[in-house]
């Protein structure tokens, strides 16, 4: 509705410009094209690639409700220049939903700067990243070991590693440190006098009263 209305706008300011010219018939046939709906289409058209950034079902779904497929050139130079002004500006409409949800959203290209340099982190291996040496968790651990672990680093997640069949360490997954602390709530299954109060109250884990 809103691409719609500045469209037929912009074709009546057409019209009142140059449709009440004193024009021969010949010349007349020249202007014939200034039809204000036919605007209102191409604004429509624009407005719907401009916030949905979708071109393709942009150019469908108009030639589907206009049921002319003589405007199918026009709707696509319209759309793709619609498309490509709005990324100039701004990011899509659905994207603004995801933020407006605060539902996570991850762009196809990662704009990383660091001293006014654009990085490609393409170009960069795992070992650039990490520290070492890596922190593990193994199978079977103390839950002293674990709370350590939570206190020392804020990492999000840990390697799950097991030594046998003749290697030192076998990596088997990982384990996120959500699923750790909530390990570590299960006082029941462990006694919560192993930690001390101080360190539960940091990870986070209230201090139960264990008789």
């Amino acid at each position: 509705m809103i691409g719609a209305l500045y469209g037929r706008l912009f074709g009546r300011v057409m019209v009142e410009s140059f449709g009440k010219m004193n024009l021969s018939k010949a010349e007349a046939v020249q202007w014939e094209w200034m039809d204000p709906g036919v605007f209102a289409l191409l604004g429509s058209a624009s407005f719907l690639a401009g916030t949905s950034r979708l071109p393709i079902t942009s150019v469908v779904m108009l030639i589907e409700m206009t049921n002319d497929i003589n405007m199918s050139l026009l709707i696509m130079i319209v759309v793709m220049l619609a498309k490509f002004v709005g990324g100039l500006f701004t990011h899509p409409l659905y994207h603004s939903m995801c933020e407006f949800k605060c539902i996570p959203y991850l762009d196809s290209q990662i704009n990383l700067r660091y001293k006014s340099k654009k990085v490609n982190l393409e170009l960069f291996k795992a070992a650039d990243v990490m520290a070492a040496p890596v922190k593990t968790v193994n199978v079977t651990e103390s839950v002293r070991v674990l709370a350590n672990l939570l206190l020392d680093t804020n990492h999000g997640g840990f390697p799950v590693v097991i030594s046998e069949f003749g290697f030192k360490k076998t990596f088997l997954g990982i384990i996120t440190r959500l699923e750790l602390i909530i390990i570590l709530t299960k006082t029941i299954s462990f006694n919560a006098k192993e930690l001390g109060k101080e360190d539960m109250e940091k990870i986070g884990i209230s201090y139960p009263e264990v008789s």
